[in-house]
């Protein structure tokens, strides 16, 4: 399934952010923070274990890219910080309550760039849940957690 936003409720926080002439973002797409620009979590170098990865990507991660960029563009594209938005969301199977915590889905070669799962490891997480999941379900109500806005619940949001 191709990414797109699914904005659903609350406050968006758009932020400019550079991309490299080189990177294909889709909105929808999560994005991380590298060398001071946007890349899709399908790009994030994988570290020794997924479990790593996930907890290295949470440290770095932006938000949900609300514009494309095609191969040799160098526009900024619009990225949603905001803790307080409410955005549908592809999940991996697994249920959860609401404010469960959820970190970026993937295998031990990549991370998905549209996808999260419930994760029970605090220091993965990305995003809670905003309405329950039930097992089964392939989309999920969250609110995301940017490592760079100061009202997120990021532990990496931390300034000082």
């Amino acid at each position: 399934m191709a990414a797109v936003v699914r904005f659903r409720s609350g406050i968006v926080d758009l932020h400019k952010v550079p991309v490299a002439a080189s990177t294909i973002v889709a909105p929808g797409d999560l994005v991380f923070l590298d060398e001071g620009k946007a890349k899709p979590a399908a790009l994030f170098p994988m570290g020794e274990t997924l479990a790593a990865t996930k907890v290295a990507f949470a440290k770095v991660f932006i938000g949900i890219a609300h514009e494309a960029s095609a191969a040799g563009e160098t526009e900024e594209i619009s990225v949603d910080l905001s803790p307080l938005a409410v955005y549908e969301v592809n999940i991996a199977p697994g249920a959860s309550l609401f404010g469960g915590a959820l970190a970026i889905d993937g295998t031990n070669t990549a991370l998905r760039s549209s996808q999260l799962i419930v994760t029970t490891t605090a220091n993965q997480a990305i995003a809670r849940v905003a309405r329950p999941i039930v097992e089964g379900e392939t989309t999920a109500r969250v609110m995301f957690a940017s490592a760079f806005s100061v009202a997120s619940a990021n532990a990496s949001a931390v300034v000082g």
